[in-house]
């Protein structure tokens, strides 16, 4: 009896158990049917769209670290240019300058420097450095400033850098200068005599000088005198001519001889050195002369002599 019981019970657990698993197996079907229902396979072969790819836009651009100079009147002006540019083939840049009046000026290359009408740079090339010299013409510029506009142009493709030149007024200069209108700075000059030359004495600076004094180091005994002795005022620009004697002294020996010639005003000085030639003395020639001849005769004597024996 106890042994069927056993038998039942046994039954009875494993009937329970057979309808747990039912019950788990429906249910995990469905999870795995509900999973598989909400996945989604991508198309076979479908690809993302690739970015495209965009060319890089043709550009120039002008700058100048020094785009305003300033100079004193008459001097030159050069701006340094840089062009920084993206092109796609080689392509010519026609170069313009607009200049104010009594102004001139040119494009130079940098290697070798040369003045340029245009370039053609390689393409794909970011930079190049040009120069933009600028000068005045005719008269000296007023001091005051002056606008240049310089442009690189080709086609559609162009930029322009606006430039400017400062022109202040040079500073006063004081320089003298003494010359020789001939370029002859030697003379020939008899002893005991006036032996004259002219000089011109040159103010080639900025500034008016005056007061200037004359004189001269020359060996002693000679004299030396300058006609005018002095001028008051001398100004720029300006060459005054002088007249200068020289007289050796009686008996001077034969020879050559340094005289120095010296210009002094308050600002500046000048000096001039010349060589003086002083020949033989008259007296003397004429004793050679006398000599000479005295022999010449003497010798015609002799031969003679010996003509009739």
């Amino acid at each position: 009896m106890i042994r069927f019981r056993r038998v039942r019970y046994l039954l009875c657990l494993a009937s329970l158990c057979t309808v747990l698993g039912g019950l788990l197996g429906s249910h995990v079907a469905l999870a795995a049917q509900e999973n598989t229902s909400n996945f989604h396979m991508l198309p076979p072969n479908e690809e993302q769209p690739a970015e495209e790819q965009t060319a890089p836009q043709e550009r120039i651009e002008l700058s100048a670290q020094y785009p305003v100079l300033e100079n004193t009147a008459g001097a030159s002006y050069n701006f340094e240019i840089t062009v920084d540019y993206r092109i796609k083939e080689r392509r010519t840049f026609d170069l313009n300058l607009t200049m104010p009046p009594g102004w001139n000026g040119t494009p130079k290359s940098t290697t070798p420097e040369s003045a340029i009408s245009a370039f053609d740079p390689e393409p794909l090339n970011m930079t190049e450095q040009l120069i933009v010299q600028v000068w005045p013409v005719g008269t000296l510029p007023e001091p005051g400033e002056y606008d240049f506009t310089f442009e690189v142009a080709s086609d559609d493709l162009q930029d322009s850098i606006d430039l400017k030149a400062i022109v202040v007024e040079s500073p006063l200069r004081y320089a003298l200068s003494m010359s020789v209108p001939t370029q002859q700075t030697g003379i020939q000059a008899g002893a005991g005599e006036d032996n004259h030359m002219s000089i011109l004495i040159t103010n080639s600076a900025t500034g008016d000088l005056a007061n200037i004094t004359l004189s001269s180091e020359k060996p002693a005994g000679w004299e030396v005198t300058f006609t005018p002795s002095s001028l008051d005022n001398l100004e720029s620009g300006l060459a005054q001519e002088i007249d200068v004697a020289i007289k050796p002294p009686k008996g001077t020996e034969a020879g050559d001889y340094p005289i120095i010639l010296k210009a002094t005003s308050e600002k500046a000085d000048g000096n001039l050195e010349i060589r003086v030639a002083v020949p033989a003395s008259t007296a003397w020639g004429g004793i050679g002369i006398g000599i000479a001849a005295g022999v010449i005769a003497g010798l015609i004597i002799w031969f003679r002599r010996l003509g009739k024996r």
